[in-house]
């Protein structure tokens, strides 16, 4: 059996990997690495802890599932109506989706597994969020307040 050869390089979130059967491959990978990486200036300053917000999440070329969504930020949360915020924000920033209907919530309630997410009363689920001042309801589609905003966001950065 053949030995496996693998070099792994992670400089702060970015991670190279190579691996191969032959050694003299990667060691002349090895020293292509080591010279380029040794041209790369050195940056002075550390580098900040990364928190996103909606303009992260919303950035062109970010592309994020309803379930990939649940999964990071929500999964866990039993209240109906904060997983009715998040969703709205979900559609707001991520999918670019202006105007929100009753029904979008449904479905995306139903695309994550809610249990029961056919029987739920979704004009008063949101009717409850627009009372906590988080969803406002104008000209039939639903948006979030920047008290809604705000809450998704702390959430958001009380997952980390």
């Amino acid at each position: 059996m053949s030995e496996t050869y693998r070099i792994t390089i992670q400089i702060g979130e970015n991670k190279l990997e190579l691996e191969s059967h032959d050694p003299k491959w990667i060691e002349s990978k090895q020293k292509e690495l080591a010279t380029y990486l040794e041209s790369i200036p050195v940056n002075s300053k550390p580098n900040k802890p990364k928190t996103e917000s909606h303009t992260d999440l919303g950035k062109s070329g970010i592309t994020m599932t309803i379930n990939e969504y649940y999964r990071k930020y929500c999964n866990g949360m039993k209240v109906t109506t904060d997983l009715a915020v998040f969703f709205i924000y979900y559609l707001n920033w991520i999918e670019k989706k202006k105007d929100i209907s009753t029904n979008d919530i449904k479905v995306l309630f139903t695309k994550v597994g809610i249990p029961k997410a056919n029987t739920l009363n979704y004009s008063d689920i949101l009717s409850k969020a627009k009372k906590r001042a988080l969803l406002n309801f104008i000209d039939n589609a639903w948006s979030l307040t920047i008290t809604g905003e705000d809450f998704v966001l702390n959430k958001i950065q009380d997952t980390k």
